[in-house]
């Protein structure tokens, strides 16, 4: 029984991933994206790691496939139908009008180019403002990938440089930071919108999804080596190349068979979120600490009040619940978040996974009906779905986190839509010839 459902967990992340690959030619697959992301780390990478023996894992999972992966079935379903509760009265926005975009290009360009300056500027000051005000500033300076986005569309021979400023300042930074998740998920975007514009063949989208697996396994087994050598080194591309190299030595001599190697299943157990979940569900069916609707209620207040009202408000990143209820304890500079099907469990149980889950694909369908009304003003404005996504399509990101984000950057942006919406208005009313 348990080889069948391993199998299982397979073959439906293998149709996630095969579903995204379809659809990228013929539209902005960024929901399909986000399937493919929450399979590979509820359904295949489990599926993986219950294939090896508990004597080479470090990370290995709690509970019995028969016991884990009917819950993950359950929570994906509940995820889908609530992502497709909400109807879009024009499901045509995911294929982006490129012609109808290039027609507003005498409007859009300058306030393109403004939008990358500001923020390119905003990305490299808002660090040294306080938390809160840091957060809003940045999710202000993730205007400048809709700004490269456009531009791109409207004429890349012309913003090639300026969009290669964006995308270098980018990769120092991260390499600063040493935090890799965010450059990741942009070149991941990126890679999305230019595959939907350039509609490109089966076997180079073959080779760049290949070539995005190496990417991501280098860095996954790279990071922790970069981290530790910035101790003694200065961070940059020279200190990243020579972790790369030691990285990769390790590699070579830790065995022959590619699929028992460290490294590869150290790659694996990192985007396995399914461990997370069922160590959770191990510790609570323990400890029957299930908290019903207190933990929401938590999520929700540090998403919607600001600290000045709730100095008590959890923290981004804060480990308190995490080692409470997974069964681990980890140090704060070790990044790991409980994601909304523990949270549901550690909520309601199994009744909980299912109604998290629920409501958080209704969570992205509201997303979705919101950027619809918003492209009533331009059909560019469809392009504010990659930074409001940012930390949803992320499996391992903290529900409080992505809560946070959610209201934040809908009631920015939604700013900065009414804002360009009355000069969109002159704009097209001064190109047209006739008074107001």
């Amino acid at each position: 029984m348990n080889e069948i459902w391993i199998m299982f967990g397979f073959v439906l992340g293998a149709c996630s991933f095969i579903n995204f690959f379809a659809k990228v030619n013929h539209s902005i697959a960024i929901r399909e994206f986000l399937l493919m992301m929450y399979s590979i780390n509820y359904l295949l990478s489990p599926a993986i790691i219950y294939c090896y023996p508990s004597e080479l894992l470090t990370y290995g999972m709690k509970i019995l496939p028969e016991d884990y992966f009917p819950m993950a079935l359950l929570g994906m379903i509940c995820l889908v139908l609530g992502m497709y509760t909400l109807k879009i009265p024009k499901p045509s926005i995911f294929k982006l009008d490129i012609g109808l975009l290039t027609s507003e290009a005498e409007i859009l360009e300058p306030v393109l180019k403004k939008w990358a300056y500001v923020g390119t500027i905003l990305s490299l000051v808002g660090g040294f403002f306080p938390t809160e005000i840091a957060f809003i500033l940045y999710l202000v300076s993730l205007i400048r990938f809709v700004a490269a986005f456009g531009l791109f569309t409207l004429d890349r021979k012309k913003y090639w440089r300026l969009i290669t400023v964006i995308l270098v300042l980018e990769v120092l930074n991260t390499l600063r930071q040493a935090m890799f998740h965010e450059l990741l998920m942009w070149v991941v975007f990126f890679a999305i919108f230019l595959m939907y514009i350039f509609k490109l063949k089966n076997s180079y989208k073959i080779a760049a999804f290949a070539i995005g697996l190496f990417v991501f396994f280098i860095i996954q087994n790279t990071k922790s080596v970069y981290r530790s050598s910035l101790s003694t080194e200065e961070a940059g591309i020279d200190t990243y190349i020579e972790s790369a190299d030691k990285a990769n030595s390790d590699i070579e001599v830790s065995g022959t068979n590619f699929f028992l190697n460290p490294a590869f299943i150290g790659a694996v157990t990192r985007i396995n979120q399914g461990w997370i979940f069922a160590s959770t569900v191990d510790n609570l069916d323990r400890t029957k600490d299930f908290q019903e609707y207190n933990l929401i209620s938590e999520y929700l207040k540090a998403a919607l009040l600001p600290r000045a009202l709730a100095p008590d408000k959890l923290k981004a990143g804060e480990k308190t619940l995490f080692n409470r209820f997974s069964g681990h304890f980890i140090q704060n500079n070790t990044s790991m978040g409980l994601g909304v099907f523990a949270d549901g469990y550690i909520s309601f149980g199994l009744l909980g996974v299912m109604v998290f889950c629920y409501f958080f694909g209704l969570m992205i369908s509201f997303i979705i009906r919101m950027v619809y009304i918003w492209t009533k003003v331009s059909s560019f404005f469809f392009l504010f779905l990659f930074p409001i996504m940012n930390y949803i399509v992320r499996p391992d990101c903290e529900l409080q986190t992505i809560l946070g984000h959610f209201v934040k950057s809908i009631i920015i942006y939604a700013i900065v839509v009414n804002i360009y919406s009355v000069y969109f208005d002159r704009q097209k009313v001064a190109l047209s010839g006739f008074p107001e």
